[in-house]
């Protein structure tokens, strides 16, 4: 598991975590942990996660967490938090996640906040803070998060709000809840991974390159969401390489996740690796694409199963040895039939020469040398 990706744990009822379960998968990039009985985290156990970029710990029991339980992700872009019994955050527990991108720390039981706790947060662009148990904030809360365009605090009993702590001007969506004036902060459509590696299937097996389109902010009262995808090639062929996908993702109301399958298609042809294509989303109605983009890209890199082809050489007779009859003048040409084992959709190339046995070249016959080059789907050449 040393080379995996993404780890889906989610939907299960694991209320703890055994140390070190999580050391040797130094190239995780997604881990899913969400919708479990955890109530507590070892301390160090995401340490060895130094490529993690996002990480579902929502809807969980967890109480409290370890100093320093995040300090060594220092990739992490996307932290899911919500719906979880945490009261407070240690101060500085979010220092070292200088790349953090969203941060959802809601419905949870927060009732204050450390002075500070999101100053090196200098990337983050959303922060969602609503239904906890706070009365207000601290000065200056988010002055250094220069990023921050979408801001939910609303759902809590605040009794005052520190003069100027939204002065910056930057927010795009500001929700402060019903006590206050505000712009309902709409739905965030995401879709992970990002970028997908994945082998040509064998013959007969069916493979897909799976997505996982997700539906965030669910406080928003927005009943129907949609979003376009389709397919686009890149070094990759449609109808070849994978199965064209077009469509549109609609969410029922309940519902956060959606999934984008397709299929990827074995061609028997011998190409080279890391071709490519992408899955775009766009138009998204009645939500907004996390990062505020217009739209959304994922790349599938396919990892080519076929072997290169064998190269064979032969006579018309399907022999090595090939007879000429030595003509009383001019000369005759000797012709090898040179073959690949199988077609191949890249262009093939082998080196040939002549070398001297009993006869020699200049006397009996024209040394020649040079360079056979096979097409992208073609089997046979002639060297005469």
């Amino acid at each position: 598991l040393t080379n995996l990706e993404q780890m889906y744990l989610n939907d299960n009822q694991l209320a703890t975590l055994p140390a070190g379960i999580f050391d040797e998968l130094t190239r995780l990039r997604g881990l899913y942990l969400d919708n479990n009985a955890l109530t507590s985290l070892r301390a160090g156990i995401f340490d060895e996660l130094t490529n993690l970029e996002q990480m579902y710990l929502n809807d969980n029991q967890l109480a409290t967490l370890p100093a320093g339980i995040f300090d060594e992700l220092t990739n992490l872009q996307r932290l899911w938090l919500y719906n979880n019994a945490l009261t407070s955050l240690r101060p500085r527990i979010f220092d070292n996640n200088v790349n953090l991108r969203v941060l959802y720390l809601d419905s949870n039981r927060l009732t204050s906040l450390p002075s500070g706790i999101f100053d090196n947060l200098v990337n983050l662009s959303e922060l969602n803070l609503h239904d906890n148990r706070l009365s207000t904030l601290p000065a200056r809360t988010f002055d250094r998060n220069i990023r921050l365009t979408q801001l939910s605090i609303g759902g809590n009993p605040f009794t005052s709000l520190p003069i100027g702590i939204f002065d910056s001007g930057r927010y795009s969506s500001l929700d402060l809840g019903s006590q206050f004036d505000y712009q309902l902060i709409p739905p965030t459509i995401s879709i992970t991974p990002s970028s997908l590696e994945i082998f040509e299937p064998y013959r007969g097996s069916i493979v897909h390159a799976s997505f996982r389109v997700e539906l965030l902010n669910r406080h928003s009262n927005i009943e129907s969401v949609s979003v376009d995808y389709a397919t686009q090639d890149g070094t990759a062929t449609a109808g070849e390489d994978y199965a064209a996908a077009r469509g549109t993702l609609t969410f029922p109301v309940g519902s956060t996740t959606q999934p984008i399958n397709i299929r990827i298609i074995n061609d028997d042809l011998d190409e080279l690796d890391g071709e490519t294509f992408t899955l775009t989303l766009s138009n998204p109605a009645n939500a907004v694409f996390l990062g505020g983009v217009s739209q959304l890209t994922a790349t599938v890199t396919i990892t080519d199963d076929e072997s290169p082809p064998t190269v064979s050489l032969s006579s018309p007779l399907n022999a090595h040895i090939l007879e000429v009859t030595e003509g009383n003048e001019g000369t005759t040409n000797a012709e090898f039939q040179v073959q690949l084992g199988q077609a191949s959709g890249r262009t093939t190339s082998v080196l040939y020469t002549t070398q001297d046995g009993t006869a020699i070249a200049g006397e009996d016959y024209e040394a020649t040398s040079g360079t056979l080059t096979f097409l992208a789907g073609t089997t046979n050449q002639i060297i005469s």
